[in-house]
């Protein structure tokens, strides 16, 4: 077990390199590790991710190639982290060279993040791994900055034959725009089953897409209402110019996320293009009465209960995780975001 907690970070400022705030690694292909770090307090003007976790089995002086069991039990609890401005994902979990099989969890859980400008490709949570069970949980994010259609929470799955599960359930977010939370873009995946999306809050959001079902009409029609309750209670025309700020079912955008690269120092070295955004992708874009990422997420209006769906806040390690394979669907092929090499190993 390794343990990173209880400790004061103080003055970060970025550099020319690759800055972080704590920084976790594991090369060793036998291992199933657990790692904590919990009750951090993170403070500065700038860095690249305040929290890492990267994994990689294979020993690049050696020709074979090494692949071992993947993610371990990581919590990620209770850290206070105010920072002025992130150059990539605050949070980042990155596990490469694993098995072809899902294994471990990753509890993300009553985290405080406030960042003015959050310049990453994703603003506060990036993971890409091959856990069986992810969730996100009781935390707050108020991330400022960035393009309003960039997703707040990433999650890839790193298996070509398995999905794991992911919940993002009892979060409070704030962000500049409440645009990607009304048209779905705030939360994006790839090759892990529908998520569970449960009782978040936006500040200002009229609702929030995919969220105890929510679709992008749904919130569509949530936002006019609370337009039209605004005007009469002051006697006023509604202003249906400001529903323009909600792409409607079948339009919704694919952001340009800036460009990619890579080098032997960056993880997620993602330059936002403060320009034009890119046209969406016919396989991209949701179909009229569509949500997109919403339209296979359950829909459910109580309190997440996350014993009910295998996963604990206090305790992640699900029954049978260590060296057990998970049946779902297989989807082929997946991208993973190229890490530099280790620099310290666990």
């Amino acid at each position: 077990m390794f343990d990173i907690s209880n400790n004061t970070i103080s003055n970060l400022t970025d550099g020319t390199g690759i800055t972080r705030a704590i920084e976790a690694r594991n090369n060793e292909k036998d291992v199933s590790y657990t790692l904590n770090i919990l009750n951090n307090k993170i403070t500065g003007t700038s860095a690249d991710n305040l929290i890492g976790v990267f994994g990689k089995s294979d020993n690049s002086r050696t020709a074979a190639v090494e692949t071992g069991p993947g993610t371990g039990t990581v919590r990620i609890r209770d850290n206070t982290m105010t920072v002025t401005k992130t150059n990539a994902a605050p949070i980042y979990i990155e596990e490469k060279q694993n098995a072809n099989r899902l294994h471990g969890s990753i509890i993300i859980d009553k985290n405080n993040l406030t960042i003015d400008q959050a310049e990453g490709a994703t603003k506060a949570v990036a993971v890409s791994s091959n856990a069986a069970t992810v969730a996100v949980t009781y935390n707050t994010f108020n991330v400022g900055g960035g393009q309003p259609s960039q997703p707040v929470i990433r999650t890839t799955g790193t298996s070509k034959s398995y999905k794991g599960q992911l919940t993002v359930a009892d979060n409070k977010f704030d962000t500049d725009s409440p645009a990607a939370f009304e048209n779905g873009d705030w939360l994006k995946t790839e090759q892990i089953t529908p998520p569970r999306v449960i009782s978040n809050t936006h500040s200002e959001a009229a609702g929030i897409v995919g969220n105890n079902g929510a679709t992008v009409a749904s919130v569509a029609a949530l936002k006019k209402a609370a337009l039209l309750t605004e005007a009469v209670s002051a006697g006023t025309t509604p202003d249906e110019s400001a529903l323009g700020d909600t792409p409607s079912a079948g339009t919704v955008p694919t952001a340009d996320i800036g460009t990619t690269t890579v080098s032997q120092t960056a993880s997620e070295n993602i330059v936002i293009n403060t320009g034009t955004l890119a046209a969406a992708s016919g396989a991209d874009t949701p179909q009229a009465g569509s949500s997109g990422l919403a339209s296979g997420i359950l829909d459910s209006s109580n309190p997440v209960d996350l014993s009910n769906l295998g996963i604990s806040a206090v305790e992640a390690i699900p029954t049978g995780t260590t060296e057990q394979s998970y049946a779902a669907s297989a989807l082929a092929g997946s991208t993973v975001v190229q890490e530099e090499p280790a620099a310290v190993v666990l």
